[in-house]
This record gives structure tokens, C-alpha cells and sequence, in this order.
């Protein structure tokens, strides 16, 4: 019988992980490793880096090898801004019964106890927004210092408090990152100068290895159905100019935002006025969610799917408590 698991709740499991073997090797070091004063794995890196594709393949790994035979599940914490939020997330993504209807006391009691008690892993996905709650750090300084379970927390940068084990997850090597441009690029045979052309582009001097700039990108050139990316690097190089201008974008993040600047400039007008509407929402939503946003606008399917073309919107599949399969939309945190 396979463990308890919210997963195939959760949109979000990325086909392919290019380049990130051994990623996940230290990941799943980390996570099967003696925890001996070490209360939890932090999972860091930069915005667009991989981070939700990492944990979200990280716990199906586990499901599918039964490592965990008590449950794995996985709590998207987007927009979460508050401890006492949080303590519902989780607890709802166990499935823990009468959750909502207890104290936040006897929440955060229940959620220590299943941690120490039970063999289950609790992955909770971007936890940017409650890292610096007070409430959700004494939360973690409260876990027991050699838990049967484990927690697997992912945030840009590191939670900084005792027993913490942090793995970070950095740029992509030359090689993956060329893989995965032409890929997105859609050139099935390429030759040796698209190649070649793929690898300058994908540099350290330009996409850096950054997998959410190289996928915007590779796609702006499938758009324009171009042969070579010479036209794609210039313009490129021109937007790095003028956003490193702007003090207000750190400097690890200078080729993504240059990269979505170059994809906004190519869609086309309803894509657009899309693109604002369906920002408001902080997760998923379903396309009758588009729609309403939508309102009179003509044309938005087509925008949704122009978006979705650009990787400025994802989308995946969940199964509801009914069975019932539903598509899922979600704008990207970087976007």
C-alpha cells in the first residue's frame, strides 16, 4: 500500500531536471542522513533557480521508494505571510483531522509531534514570506533534535537557526543550460553554430546559467522562429545595460529581469493586458478564474496561452478529493 500523499494534489512536477543530478544527490544526502541535531533541510537559491522543481521532485522520489511510509506531503507557502497561516497550510497538507478547528497551540503541538513521532516527510515550498516571523522560528527551534520525520523547507536564503541543514542549489552548468535553450528553442537537429551560438548565450556573461531566464528566452526565439540567436544576444546585452542602471535590481538577478523584459516586449497586446490580471492571484487558479479577470477583454484564451508559450505563466494538472483532474495555472514568484 503506497504512503499517504497530498501530491497528486499539487501542480507543479517538472517532466525533466536538466542538469541537476548531482543536486539531487545531496539533496537526498541530506534528507537520509542521521539528523542528530539537526532539526530540518533548507533547500536555498536565487528566484527562478529551481527550488520548487527540486523539493517537488524530492518528494515524489521519496513517495515512489516508500522512504517515508507514514506520508509525504507537500505544502506550497506562497503568499504566506504569517506563522499562524502557516500552521494551517501544513496542517491541511497532512490531512491532519480537526486541524482548523484547534488552537494555534495545539496545531503547532500536533505538527511537532507527527514530526518526532511519525516516519513522514512535510515539504513546505517558499517560505520567503514567514522567514523572518518569530513565531515560525521558535516553531523550528522547537523540533526535536533527532526526528523520525523530516521537514524540507525552500526560501531564498538560509532560515539561520540551530540545527538547520542548508543545501544550496546554484546556476546551471554550460552544457545543461544549453540543453535545456534548445529544447525551448524547439531546433531538434541543431547545428554546430546554433549550438555554439546556444552555449555563448547561455554564458556567464548573459543568461549565466539562470534556468528561468534560459527558458524565457529560448522561448522568445521559438516565437520569432529565429535561425540565429545574434539579434537575441544584442538585445539582450542592451536590456543588461540599462537594468544594471537600476539600483533597485541585485546584481544576480540583472539576466532574468533583462530576460523578462525582452519576453514582455514580444507579446503581443491581449497578452499583455493578461499579464497584470492574472498577477493578482498569489497560487493557483483554474482558466474560469482567467476568464472573470478577463472581463471584456476579446481574445484572452489566446493571451493565456501566449503567456503560457513564454513561461511568464505555468501551468499543470492536480486530482481533486472527487478524483476529478483539473488544470491549474500559476504565475512564477520571479515573474
Amino acid at each position: 500500500k503506497a504512503a499517504p500523499s497530498n501530491l497528486a494534489a499539487v501542480s507543479g512536477r517538472t517532466a525533466t531536471l536538466y542538469g541537476r543530478g548531482e543536486d539531487m544527490v545531496r539533496l537526498a544526502r541530506a534528507m537520509g542522513e542521521p539528523l542528530q541535531r539537526r532539526r530540518f533541510v533548507t533547500l536555498t537559491g536565487m528566484g527562478g533557480i529551481g527550488k520548487t522543481a527540486a523539493a517537488m521532485e524530492s518528494a515524489h522520489w521519496h513517495w515512489e521508494r516508500d522512504y517515508f511510509p507514514d506520508g509525504v506531503f507537500f505544502a506550497p507557502a506562497r503568499g504566506v505571510t504569517t506563522h499562524a497561516e502557516l500552521l494551517i497550510a501544513l496542517g491541511r497538507a497532512a490531512g491532519i483531522a480537526g486541524f482548523d478547528q484547534v488552537a494555534p497551540e495545539e496545531q503547532e503541538a500536533a505538527l511537532l509531534a507527527l514530526l518526532k513521532e511519525r516516519r513522514v516527510l512535510l515539504v513546505v515550498d517558499n517560505v520567503d514570506g514567514v522567514r523572518d516571523d518569530k513565531a515560525f522560528r521558535a516553531f523550528l527551534e522547537r523540533i526535536d533534535p533527532s526526528p523520525a520525520g523530516r521537514l524540507l523547507l525552500t526560501c531564498r536564503r538560509r532560515m539561520e537557526v540551530d540545527g538547520e541543514r542548508e543545501v544550496v542549489l546554484g546556476r546551471l552548468q554550460v552544457e545543461p543550460s544549453v540543453a535545456l535553450f534548445l529544447v525551448g528553442w524547439g531546433i531538434e537537429h541543431p547545428s554546430r553554430e546554433q549550438a555554439g551560438e546556444a552555449a555563448v548565450i547561455c554564458g556567464a556573461g548573459l543568461l549565466a546559467g539562470h534556468p528561468q531566464a534560459v527558458l524565457i528566452a529560448s522561448a522568445v526565439a521559438r516565437k520569432e522562429r529565429m535561425v540565429s540567436l545574434t539579434s537575441l544576444r544584442e538585445r539582450l546585452r542592451e536590456r543588461m545595460a540599462e537594468t544594471l542602471k537600476d539600483r533597485r535590481t541585485a546584481e544576480e538577478e540583472v539576466s532574468l529581469v533583462s530576460t523578462l523584459n525582452i519576453s514582455y516586449d514580444a507579446l503581443g497586446a491581449t497578452a499583455r493586458e493578461m499579464l497584470p490580471r492574472v498577477g493578482i492571484y498569489e497560487g493557483v487558479f483554474r482558466e474560469e478564474g482567467a476568464r472573470a479577470l478577463a472581463g471584456e477583454l476579446g481574445g484572452w484564451r489566446d493571451g493565456l496561452i501566449e503567456l503560457l508559450e513564454h513561461h511568464l505563466l505555468e501551468k499543470g494538472e492536480a486530482t481533486t478529493t472527487t478524483g476529478e483532474k483539473v488544470e491549474l495555472y500559476q504565475m512564477h514568484p520571479v515573474v
